[in-house]
């Protein structure tokens, strides 16, 4: 019988008395289970934490996060591997792209690696762009999603080499009407941090966001990347979608 239990605690309670064998838990009920001896597995799980930087395609220069070596060294000062260790106990991995999974089939760890922590070299990428003395950004942190732990790790990151991101609470219905052309300048030039669940890691049901018709309306136009992206999620075969891919 397939129970629906929202409530974390509930949940953990349910599996130590054993109303429930099996549920899918957060990470920081871990520590407890464990000590009640239940048995713990691992997978690669539908989470991906990730931060947004906005700034206008059309004029890049108006805004720090328009040049690409800044949104690189903002890359290299977060350091992926503390965070999956602690932030995140060990159960996570350093990501590389967007919504993809490691184990996607086009993936290849030997070409597809997360950028580094590079505390110094993100200084050194700053200082070429202009900003030696760093510069000030809102961050914007969504109330009720479980988020600011992780956003206040990634600000302090990011305030260690001279880019001082401030925690904004935000209501999410308020922000999400930002992304549409009329409201979009509320949030050029700040940053947003993510923990995306469900269909926010099914990377098939996110390749619209590339398509030239289906998505934003900046996207650049590529009739070959189109024909991919309305072709391969029709693919059945594993292996004739990476060779068309």
């Amino acid at each position: 019988t397939h129970l629906a239990v929202a409530e974390e605690g509930t949940k953990v309670a349910m599996l130590k008395t054993g109303e429930l064998d099996v549920a899918k838990v957060q990470v920081d009920s871990v520590r407890d289970l464990e000590a009640a001896g239940l048995r713990l597995m691992k997978y690669v799980g539908d989470s991906q934490s990730t931060v947004w930087l906005f700034y206008d395609v059309d004029h890049p220069e108006k805004y720090a996060l328009g040049d690409v070596r800044v949104r690189k060294a903002l890359s290299l000062a977060i350091d992926r591997k503390e965070m999956a260790n602690t932030l995140f106990r060990g159960y996570a991995e350093p990501s590389v792209l967007w919504f993809v999974r490691s184990t996607a089939f086009f993936f290849d760890p030997n070409v597809l690696k997360p950028d580094p922590y590079d505390p110094e070299g993100a200084k050194k990428l700053l200082a070429e762009a202009g900003y030696a003395n760093g510069f000030d950004m809102k961050m914007w942190d969504r109330v009720g999603y479980g988020e600011t732990t992780y956003d206040q790790a990634v600000s302090g990151y990011f305030r260690k080499v001279g880019v001082r991101a401030d925690l904004t609470p935000i209501d999410f219905n308020v922000f999400r009407t930002w992304f549409s052309p009329k409201h979009m300048p509320e949030i050029w030039g700040t940053a947003y941090g993510m923990i995306a669940q469900g269909q926010g890691m099914q990377f098939e049901k996110m390749l619209n966001a590339y398509h030239s018709t289906k998505g934003s309306p900046k996207n650049l136009k590529n009739p070959k990347l189109d024909e991919l992206i309305e072709k391969v999620p029709n693919i059945a075969d594993p292996t004739e979608k990476k060779r068309v891919a």
